[in-house]
């Protein structure tokens, strides 16, 4: 990420969920490169180098709490980013995917971007502005038959930032969406585990070999994400240059969905 530090933001609140990590941490940082004031929500804030709550994404109490503690330290809050969230179990087929790890996806994804908005929305209607960014993925674009339950949640994400896009567009609020490719964080190595542990193909590579066979496989461009380039997208969404973009998708995947 280039260190020269940037305009775009300033004089901007942006809360990042997620962000002590990966991507959540990428955006955390270039959103703070361009100007904002950055709000680090995560279920793990040790050793967070900005404003840091801790949060869980799957209890709605813990949004209120979140913004509340935000308004009073910023008087404002002028970006969110829902990015927490986890990979789930393989699937394929799709009846092997545990009970439990069905709900798991639909909290940590769906239920807490319905609890971010309900608990965003009357700091936004008041300011009559605001951005809210919610990360998907590029599983939901393909239907991923791989992990289905985690596919199924992002999709799910899609459908309501479109909701959202249009109730909050009332009050001039935006809703976007932005759809990772294929970015190697902790995450994606214990898939990558997952996925040697079941082809017996892949036994003798290490996860980030899996990975980066997967990039050759899949992405025209060839190329793996970081979380700065995700970030980058975010901070152009959350930006005024995107003032009349809402109800997007963005997907970041090197041309992996553009068939």
């Amino acid at each position: 990420m280039s260190k020269k530090v940037g305009h775009r933001l300033k004089g901007k609140v942006a809360i990042i969920t997620g962000g002590a990590s990966g991507i959540g941490k990428g955006i955390a940082d270039c959103m703070a490169n361009e100007g904002a004031e950055i709000v680090v929500a995560d279920i793990n804030v040790k050793g967070a180098k900005y404003f840091a709550r801790r949060a869980d994404v799957r209890v709605a109490g813990d949004f209120k709490k979140l913004f509340e503690a935000v308004q009073d330290k910023y008087g404002k809050i002028d970006v969110l980013v829902n990015n927490a969230g986890t990979f789930s179990s393989l699937g394929m087929p799709f009846t092997d995917v545990l009970e439990g790890d069905w709900q798991k996806m639909w909290d940590m994804h769906v239920n807490s971007v319905r609890y971010s908005a309900a608990a965003i929305k009357p700091y936004f209607e008041k300011q009559r502005s605001g951005s809210m960014i919610n990360v998907s993925s590029i599983a939901a674009l393909l239907s991923s038959p791989i992990q289905p339950a985690y596919a199924i949640a992002k999709s799910a994400v899609i459908a309501l930032s479109r909701i959202l896009a249009k109730e909050f567009a009332m009050f001039g609020a935006r809703v976007n969406v932005i759809a990772p490719g294929l970015v190697y964080t902790p995450a994606w190595e214990s898939l990558a585990l997952k996925l040697k542990a079941k082809n017996p193909a892949l036994a003798a590579l290490t996860p980030k070999e899996v990975f980066d066979a997967k990039v050759k496989e899949i992405a025209p461009l060839k190329t793996e994400q970081t979380p700065e380039d995700i970030a980058m997208a975010a901070v152009f969404l959350a930006s005024d240059e995107a003032r009349c973009i809402t109800g997007h998708i963005l997907p970041v995947d090197s041309g992996v969905t553009m068939y």
